[in-house]
């Protein structure tokens, strides 16, 4: 083999050489990007996971407080009417006065909380203020207090992800009245927006 003839092959080698590294250093990309997509994706899952057990604790929640408005007009209607039979209808109206500005139509209402003492603010009065009424901010996120309690709120705390918004509307009869509750809450995680909703149907006390 003449000198030229082996120089040749030497470059040649060498060039072989190189190939051979950059298709080994793409094997090992790819094999470490594989686990690592993996993994983000399996944290990400997680997050949305935490984030959708707490929306749905917050959307039960806001049904059960307009439950408890339903009640509590109900207990007070009879220990005023009774000797009457009135106590059902006027608890009706009472929560029907309540709930009333919450249609979805109306673009619903906020759970407008005060302390645990005394859940219906003395500004308003009112347990749930309509979205389209001055002050109310259904599209502002909950706020988490610090402390013991950690309880989501209006008043003060760390803004959170989460948004609520309650509606209820008539979905009965004259004769069988229905009112349906509907707790949605929002959050946007990652560029993705979700949603939890809650749903109840509330009769009167008969």
């Amino acid at each position: 083999m003449t000198y030229l003839e082996k120089k040749a092959a030497a470059q040649s080698a060498r060039g072989f050489t190189l190939v051979e590294s950059l298709v080994a250093i793409a094997i090992v990309a790819l094999s470490i990007s594989g686990p690592l997509w993996a993994a983000g994706n399996s944290l990400r899952a997680a997050q949305v996971a935490q984030d959708q057990l707490t929306a749905s604790s917050l959307s039960q929640e806001a049904v059960e407080y307009v439950r408890a408005i339903r009640d509590d007009d109900y207990l007070n209607a009879y220990n005023k009417d009774k000797t009457t039979s009135n106590a059902s209808t006027d608890a009706w109206t009472a929560f029907l006065s309540d709930v009333s500005g919450c249609e979805k139509a109306s673009g619903g209402c906020e759970m407008h909380l005060g302390n645990w003492g005394h859940p219906y603010p003395s500004s308003t009065g009112r347990p749930l203020l309509p979205c389209s009424t001055g002050g109310a901010s259904c599209n502002s996120p909950l706020q988490l207090t610090s402390g013991s309690q950690n309880v989501y709120n209006r008043v003060s705390g760390v803004a959170t992800a989460f948004t609520r918004i309650v509606t209820v509307d008539s979905v009965g009869t004259t004769y069988a009245p229905v009112e349906q509750v509907v707790s949605t809450v929002t959050w946007s995680l990652h560029g993705s927006t979700y949603h939890v909703s809650t749903t109840d149907d509330l009769t009167p006390w008969q």
